[in-house]
């Protein structure tokens, strides 16, 4: 049998060796994950003019703003559009050309009608960053490197309660000495944080594996993985759903609920997607997806929350709003505290383990 003293040896072994090959990386995914935990605003800040528009009243009715740009453009069709959750911000809106090319995104004042301006004219400081945040940049081992990240993440959220249990430090004595203070906010915080840290670390692995982690996940819960029946072909001289009729077919589907986006709006082959959320929902990862026959309006599919939305609003800390956001920034901002704490810890014990093997 090991005796507990081997066990906490090893213990300490494996917090150290993960926390020296991670504490680089942590500090990256930490400093940008508390940029990220305000994704959507800094997206609209960096794109004030394109995106932010006065409240007037009431938005114009969906079947309105989308008919006042066609007529705006008669060469071109909409084929989606997604609301904006606040009442201050522009929708986005596709537009396809009616005879060859391709389609445009455009922000749109939903009070007005009046185009903004184009989606790729935006500032795209914010999806570098996440894409940063998710790949360095480094593409397909990019992802594996912040998997890696993650991993080890995991160890040193799991072995850094266990090695605190020792002394059990919830706050700091006040000593004077450098190394000790440091060691005491390297515990202390470690502690305080750990089951946040555990969380950013699975849910990270859950958007690595998002297919294979969604199928275990629905196998687990006895929830079939989701078919989408295929839409009949159109009769001759069928006609598209207009957005009056979805509205009705999403309506009576999800009585109360809002429509947060459609997509293939004016198509005869693919089906309608349509996006609902509830007034009390406080995260997009509660919005349902009904997919539409897009000439009879028959429902395709009825999708409710997934693994994969959940999964992101959990490791982003959106999931019930502000109070999950807040957590989540001040978790992340430990995370420098704690990589440059840890090592600060090792180095010190190094130095004093070659000073008694010099003074010997």
């Amino acid at each position: 049998m090991v005796d507990r003293m081997t066990f906490r040896k090893t213990i300490q072994y494996l917090h150290l060796v993960a926390g020296l090959i991670a504490a680089a990386l942590l500090l990256v995914s930490s400093t940008t994950g508390c940029l990220l935990a305000f994704e959507k605003e800094l997206h609209v800040a960096f794109n004030r003019k394109l995106m932010h528009v006065p409240t007037q009243g009431e938005r114009l009715p969906l079947g309105d703003l989308l008919g006042r740009l066609e007529q705006a453009d008669p060469q071109r069709q909409v084929t989606a559009i997604t609301l904006p959750v606040a009442d201050n911000e522009a929708a986005l809106v596709s537009l396809r050309p009616r005879t060859e090319g391709k389609s445009m995104g455009v922000y749109v004042n939903p009070y007005t009608a009046e185009v903004m301006g184009a989606q790729n004219s935006r500032n795209q400081f914010v999806e570098n960053l996440r894409k940063f945040h998710r790949t360095l940049f480094l593409g397909d081992t990019g992802r594996v490197i912040t998997a890696l990240g993650a991993g080890s993440l995991i160890v040193l959220s799991l072995t850094g309660v266990v090695l605190w249990t020792r002394q059990k430090l919830f706050k700091l004595s006040g000593s004077t000495s450098g190394r000790r203070r440091n060691f005491e906010i390297h515990n202390a915080l470690g502690v305080y944080v750990s089951v946040s840290l555990l969380i950013f670390a699975i849910t990270g692995l859950g958007v690595f594996w998002e297919r294979d982690a969604t199928r275990v996940v629905n196998r687990w819960l006895g929830r079939p993985e989701p078919v989408m029946a295929q839409p009949v072909p159109p009769a001759p001289g069928a006609a598209p759903l207009t957005v009056g009729e979805i509205e009705k077919i999403a309506s009576r589907e999800q009585p109360g609920a809002k429509i947060m986006a459609i997509e293939g709006i004016g198509g005869l082959k693919n089906p309608v997607r349509v996006r609902v959320s509830y007034v009390e929902d406080h995260s997009p990862a509660r919005r349902t997806m009904l997919a539409l026959d897009p000439t009879t309006g028959k429902v395709l599919l009825s999708e409710g929350p997934n693994f994969k939305l959940w999964n992101q609003q959990m490791h982003t800390g959106e999931i019930l709003g502000w109070p999950t956001r807040i957590i989540s920034l001040l978790a992340a901002l430990s995370l420098p505290v704690l990589a440059i704490s840890g090592p600060l810890i090792w180095w010190g014990r190094t130095r004093k383990t070659v000073a008694r093997s010099d003074a010997s």
